[in-house]
């Protein structure tokens, strides 16, 4: 089940949004819940409640911005997996929207070759991250969810994993590893391999993992790989 927030104050066109994810979930036959919303507080108590896949948020609501509102599913929710698509009728939000990593940025008006190009991306990425890695500790097969790892730390000749959940180690070496992971993993340094997508901030020194306030050096060697990486997944999963 895929389930999708729209949130935007012109009620015509959320609800043409909805009634285009509906028709996208008919054709393909995928499992789709959307929940629309036309002010940024009604989505904010949603957000209490419920987890979202997927956000289409407009950038101009009212009393409120969009900006404010990705900085709080990031920061307030330490939501760092939701794909935020923005929407706005004027350009020049780049720069701001950074930090908040979207998967989109749509200007008005809005086609259904727009909304759906969104969809099938967040799908190709979901599969993605739903898969599972293998690992033996204590002699004990361990599986957990690719998504939900945020780096592996090579440890006094172990390696340390470290998930959104708990920390484990086992023997092995972080090449070895990296294989047979997907290609979002990187070495920012040698001593570390970590999951883009759970990176909240990088600088020219150091990248910020998730909510759990770890920094992990950046090396002057790992630079041009991250570069080369944004560009590759960008690509990979162009439509």
């Amino acid at each position: 089940m895929l389930n999708i927030a729209i949130c935007d104050d012109e009620i015509v066109l959320a609800n043409e949004i909805e009634q285009i994810i509906i028709m996208f979930a008919r054709n393909t036959q995928e499992s789709i819940n959307v929940d629309v919303f036309y002010t940024g507080d009604d989505l904010m108590d949603s957000l209490n409640n419920n987890v979202y896949d997927m956000i289409f948020l407009d950038i101009e609501l009212g009393n409120t911005t969009g900006i404010d509102l990705g900085n709080k599913i990031r920061n307030e929710f330490c939501d760092y997996t939701c794909k935020i698509v923005f929407i706005s009728a004027k350009t020049g939000y780049e720069m701001q929207l950074f930090d908040i990593q979207p998967l989109n940025f749509l200007v008005k008006p809005i086609s259904s070759i727009d909304i759906e190009r969104c969809l099938k991306l967040v799908i190709k990425i979901l599969e993605k991250e739903n898969t599972i890695f293998e690992y033996k500790s204590n002699y004990q097969l361990n599986r957990v969810k690719i998504k939900d790892i945020l780096y592996f730390e090579s440890y006094l000749k172990k390696i340390k994993i470290v998930t959104i959940n708990h920390e484990d180690y086992f023997n092995d070496n972080l090449d070895s590893v990296k294989m047979r992971l997907p290609n979002f993993f990187f070495k920012p340094h040698r001593s570390y391999l970590v999951n883009y997508n759970q990176v909240t901030k990088i600088t020219r020194d150091n990248i910020f993992i998730n909510d759990i306030n770890k920094k992990i050096p950046l090396s002057k060697n790992s630079v041009k790989q991250v570069q080369l990486l944004q560009l590759q997944l960008e690509k990979e999963f162009s439509l």
